[in-house]
């Protein structure tokens, strides 16, 4: 059964009084994309939840937001960054020294410099807090495949529907093909007989012009091979829930096919077929880009 790459995923985790919330959502992507969204001091969640989205997701830009409502209750007593702010310091000096200003580095400028004041997070035992949003990712994960799942089904009947409007239109023309070559073949005759006029021909000579252009119009090699893609696409839909990559190839294929087949219509029905042929594949192309 296939699976969507959209989706969205989010499990609620209580912990010693820390209500946490964790949401994923997912778009299309040709390769696995994340990104992160977390309390500064959480940031260690990130490098956890890295692998085990990785195991579990294998395409998609993902975006994977931990929320924190009563966040302020992690916040310790603010401490003050004494050697970051000597660091500080130091450059204020050179600067004074390198432009000749009176000026210095006020307390309230340097209080207001990145990383002077850091806040602790106070997380009651911390290893579990992060075993349970670890917990809280795979609810969320879970949800989410249950929602590309649902959708994968979706589109894999859209894409049943558009296959067997592909085969009917196969069928019609291997219909349409048999008729073709010798009405082809009488229309060269006559135009043949019409430029030579009283030269003689050779019928031997004519006879095998006649194989070779019957080889060239030939499309049922074409035909055969269409309609294996068609079922081994089927056969792909059934058994890999990550067929994305293997069933747009196969399009390719696919369009290949058409593309050699209208070369040798010779014929405005076959013609018309096989730009609905095109049509209905480039249909299944814009669908599969949403499959993983």
């Amino acid at each position: 059964m296939l699976k969507s790459m959209t989706g969205f995923g989010k499990s609620e985790v209580k912990h010693e009084g820390l209500d946490l919330t964790i949401e994923v959502r997912s778009v299309n992507s040709r390769f696995l994309e994340m990104n992160f969204r977390q309390p500064r001091m959480l940031a260690e969640f990130e490098d956890l939840a890295r692998p085990i989205v990785q195991n579990r997701i294998p395409r998609g830009k993902l975006q994977i937001s931990l929320n924190l409502p009563n966040e302020a209750s992690l916040h310790a007593t603010p401490i003050f960054n004494e050697e970051l702010a000597k660091e500080y310091l130091k450059i204020a000096e050179t600067a004074k020294a390198l432009v000749g200003a009176e000026t210095t580095l006020t307390t309230d400028q340097l209080l207001q410099m990145p990383d002077i004041i850091q806040f602790e997070p106070k997380i009651p035992d911390q290893e579990l807090f992060f075993k349970a949003c670890v917990n809280g990712l795979n609810q969320a994960l879970d949800a989410l495949d249950d929602m590309r799942s649902v959708e994968g089904q979706h589109l894999e009947n859209a894409l049943i529907e558009q296959l067997n409007v592909i085969s009917q239109l196969l069928e019609e023309i291997e219909t349409n093909c048999a008729a073709r070559i010798p009405m082809v073949m009488e229309k060269l005759q006559a135009r043949i007989q019409s430029a030579l006029k009283d030269t003689e021909i050779d019928e031997r000579r004519l006879e095998q012009e006649w194989v070779i252009w019957a080889d060239k119009l030939d499309i049922s090699e074409e035909l055969v091979r269409f309609k294996a893609h068609i079922l081994h696409f089927r056969d792909i839909m059934e058994n890999d829930p990550n067929a994305g990559r293997r069933l747009n190839f196969l399009l390719q294929e696919m369009n290949r096919e058409a593309n050699t087949i209208g070369s040798k219509a010779y014929s405005s029905s076959i013609s018309y077929h096989v730009v609905e042929l095109k049509s209905e594949v480039e249909k299944i192309r814009e669908q599969i880009q949403n499959i993983q």
